[in-house]
């Protein structure tokens, strides 16, 4: 397990000089790189941490849904189908509110799709039937 979580915060660490390498932050504080590094966490734990950790199925399926809901909310009170947090970290930034988040995933294959988010879903569900929540 202990190798899984090393290639769980590798992942993270790209990510997040992935998105220091493409935008262009305003500010530069210890809050505002915590709050990058947490959103990159979740961003990797999103896409792959059922891949990685072959574990908490359920969990992530919860997860993946609570997040995809939080998307369409805030397309149905702003009009921006997106996330809270990368409002709040542009916002920081001082950059356009609606910039899309800057991730490993969006720079080698644009923004993920609900598509994607689909599979990775159906990914959760076959575990969960065969018993591995």
């Amino acid at each position: 397990m202990k190798e899984k979580f090393l290639i769980y915060f590798l992942l993270v660490l790209i990510s997040y000089f992935t998105e220091k390498v493409n935008v262009k932050c305003k500010k530069n504080n210890a809050g505002k790189e915590l709050f990058s590094i947490i959103h990159h966490s979740i961003s990797v734990f999103l896409v792959l941490g059922s891949f990685i950790f072959n574990k908490f199925h359920l969990l992530h399926l919860f997860f993946l849904a609570f997040v995809v809901a939080h998307w369409h909310l805030m397309e149905t009170t702003t009009g921006v189908y997106g996330c809270y947090l990368s409002r709040l970290y542009n916002d920081i930034c001082g950059l356009p509110r609606d910039d899309k988040f800057i991730d490993i995933f969006s720079v080698l294959n644009g923004q993920a799709t609900l598509s994607l988010y689909g599979v990775i879903l159906l990914y959760d569900m076959y575990f969960i039937s065969k018993g591995n929540i």
